[in-house]
């Protein structure tokens, strides 16, 4: 199926362009999503007339990631899960448990913005944990995960 991405959308492509996709991406995520729509000739005309319109509104979602991820780059934040003398933790930390600790922090994030290439992390140590804040746009910052002290 053909659509016109209505955005940019991350390893499929950029604003205005026709792709091929299938029908069930398609149907079920692009276009609830509002990220696409069929390429009819109705479609393909009413969008080169609302194109600027569109340009405007995604380089403003831009901006605003690229200002959230520069006050969120180079940030250090802790976490205190339950661990084991080894340092095994009991449970793990996930992307909940950091976009939590963000939104704490006064930098709001959701928990699909988290990005963990190594999984959820299930020792105690330091991280570097990547912000997918825009498909543009990552932010870093370091995660340290500390073992909770147990009060006797």
């Amino acid at each position: 199926m053909q659509v016109i991405l209505l955005d940019r959308v991350q390893n499929l492509g950029d604003l205005g362009e026709i792709v091929n996709v299938k029908s069930g991406f398609a149907r079920n995520y692009l276009i609830p999503q509002k990220l696409a729509s069929r390429a009819t000739e109705d479609n393909i005309k009413a969008f080169e007339a609302q194109k600027s319109v569109l340009m405007a509104k995604a380089n403003e979602s831009k901006a605003a990631a690229e200002a959230r991820a520069e006050s969120i780059n180079g940030l250090s934040l802790t976490v205190a899960a339950n661990a084991s003398p080894e340092g095994h933790l009991y449970g793990s930390v996930g992307p909940r448990e950091i976009s939590d600790k963000l939104t704490e922090s006064g930098y709001p994030v959701d928990t699909s913005e988290v990005t963990q290439s190594e999984g959820a992390f299930k020792e105690v140590g330091e991280f570097i944990v990547k912000l997918n804040l825009h498909a543009d746009v990552v932010a870093e910052f370091t995660l340290t995960v500390e073992a909770e002290v147990e009060e006797a």
